[in-house]
C-alpha cells in the first residue's frame, strides 16, 4: 500500500470527473488526494504503534522471568528445565526486542527513499519474523511460569 502512494496521488489529482466542471473536478480530486494522504498516515502509525507495543510487553517480560527467578528458585525447586525454558523466552524477547529495532530503522529509510523517489524492498518478512519470536517468547514464558508454579505452589497450599 505505501509503495505505490505517489502513483495513486498522481492518478487522484489528474482524473477528470465526468459531467463535472473543471472546478468541482479540482474540488473533489483534493477532497480524494486529502482522503488518501491521511489513510497513509493512519496506516502508518497504527502499523508503528504495534512495533513499539511489542517491544514494551518483550521488555516487561523480560523483568518479569528474571524476578520470578530471583523470587522463586531456590535449590529446591531449581531444575534445568526451567531454566532452560527461562533464557530460551529471554532470548526470544531480546530477538522481537533488536528485530522492533531494525523495523523502526528500515521504516525511516522506507520514508527517505519513498521521499527521494527511490525505490524500496519490503520490510514485510522482519514483521513476521518479529511476531513469531514474539509468540515463542511468550510460549517459553508460559512454560517456565507453569514450571515455577507446579514447584513453588504445593508447599504454600499446605
Amino acid at each position: 500500500m505505501l509503495k505505490n502512494w505517489k502513483f495513486k496521488f498522481f492518478e487522484i489529482s489528474h482524473l477528470p470527473e465526468p459531467n463535472c466542471p473543471p472546478d468541482e473536478t479540482k474540488q473533489v480530486d483534493s477532497k480524494e488526494l486529502a482522503f488518501y494522504e491521511q489513510s497513509v498516515g493512519a496506516w502508518f502509525q497504527t502499523n508503528l504503534e504495534h512495533d513499539k507495543t511489542k517491544v514494551t510487553l518483550a521488555s516487561g517480560a523480560i523483568g518479569l522471568l528474571i524476578t520470578l527467578f530471583c523470587f522463586c528458585s531456590n535449590q529446591d525447586n531449581a531444575s534445568w528445565t526451567t531454566f532452560f525454558c527461562m533464557m530460551v523466552s529471554i532470548l526470544f524477547f531480546l530477538t522481537t526486542i533488536i528485530i522492533s529495532e531494525v523495523i523502526f530503522q528500515k521504516n525511516a529509510t522506507l520514508i527517505e527513499n519513498i521521499i527521494n523517489g527511490k525505490e524500496s524492498p519490503s520490510i514485510g518478512h522482519f514483521d513476521k519474523f518479529s511476531w513469531i519470536t514474539f509468540v515463542l517468547g511468550i510460549v517459553f514464558a508460559l512454560i517456565y511460569i507453569c514450571n515455577v508454579a507446579y514447584h513453588v505452589l504445593p508447599p504454600f497450599c499446605k
